[in-house]
């Protein structure tokens, strides 16, 4: 049996942290007391191999999915509920950015066309067509 690395650790303990919906400062809480106890239990059992600790640790799937039965029901659907605003707000202000930026560009257009009477930036063709024979 090999020795379990902090790595192997660190890398359980990410695990467990994606499979939480929510990062406050509990979670974060939460993790850091995951992999203390965890590296006392390694430092306790040198010997011990990565299916032992999952083992006595249980899977991250299972950590996470503990973690989050043990929450009061209210408190976790108001941060599900504040994840939600907060991802549909980043996503409003991104939409507003980009809507801005045309408006933006189109006023500098018009601009660039009333005082040099010339676009810079070419959004149509200006050009007549030339015109075909059909005989």
């Amino acid at each position: 049996m090999s020795r379990i690395s902090d790595q192997e650790i660190r890398q359980y303990c990410r695990q467990v942290r994606r499979l939480l919906p929510v990062h406050t400062q509990e979670e974060k809480q939460f993790i850091h007391t995951l992999q203390s106890d965890m590296e006392a239990f390694v430092k306790e059992n040198p010997e011990i191999s990565l299916e032992d600790l999952t083992d006595q640790f249980h899977s991250p799937k299972q950590v996470a999915s503990d973690y989050l039965a043990s929450l009061n029901h209210t408190r976790l659907c108001s941060l599900l509920s504040l994840r939600s605003h907060v991802k549909k707000t980043i996503s409003l202000l991104l939409i507003l950015a980009i809507l801005a930026g045309g408006c933006y560009l189109a006023l500098l257009q018009v601009a660039d066309y009333i005082f040099d009477n010339e676009p810079t930036i070419r959004i149509w063709r200006t050009e007549p067509a030339e015109e075909v024979d059909h005989e």
